[in-house]
This record gives C-alpha cells, sequence and structure tokens, in this order.
C-alpha cells in the first residue's frame, strides 16, 4: 500500500513539474524570436574619434620645444598604471 501512495505521489510530481516547465518554455518562446531579430549594440553606437591628446614641438635636434594641448591634456597610459579602486 505504501509503495503504491509513493509511485502515485511520485507520477503526480513528474506530471505537475513536467506541466509547469512546458508552460515556462511555451512563454519564453515568443521571446526568444524577439532575441533573434535584435541588433548589435555596436550597430547603434556612434562613431568615436580618438581623444585628444597633447603634441610634442621638436627642434631639429629632436629636442623639445614645446608642449601644445588646447583644452584637454590626455597622455596614453598602460592599464597597470591605473589605481585598482579607479577601474
Amino acid at each position: 500500500m505504501k509503495l503504491a501512495r509513493f509511485f502515485v505521489a511520485f507520477v503526480l510530481i513528474v506530471a505537475v513539474g513536467g506541466a509547469a516547465l512546458a508552460g515556462c518554455l511555451a512563454l519564453f518562446i515568443p521571446a526568444g524570436a524577439v532575441f533573434s531579430k535584435s541588433v548589435e549594440v555596436d550597430a547603434l553606437l556612434p562613431a568615436m574619434d580618438s581623444p585628444a591628446e597633447r603634441s610634442y614641438v621638436l627642434d631639429r635636434n629632436g629636442g623639445l620645444m614645446t608642449t601644445l594641448f588646447a583644452e584637454e591634456d590626455r597622455q596614453p597610459i598602460v592599464l597597470a598604471d591605473v589605481p585598482p579602486h579607479l577601474i
């Protein structure tokens, strides 16, 4: 008797779980169609120019005469030189 009750409970749990899984799939399959028609984010972003950097004026011997910059004075650095709390 206990074995039959266990078997019936097991079958009901599997059936309810299968129905729940089928219901979830039925809801998520139409949403998957939206993702298949999506556009890559890179295609939506505008093209960016490289950031303004400083310019160096050198004399004929290669010595530095002056450094020119407008509103921004940027200098490229390696990621290893950036403090961890800024990353």
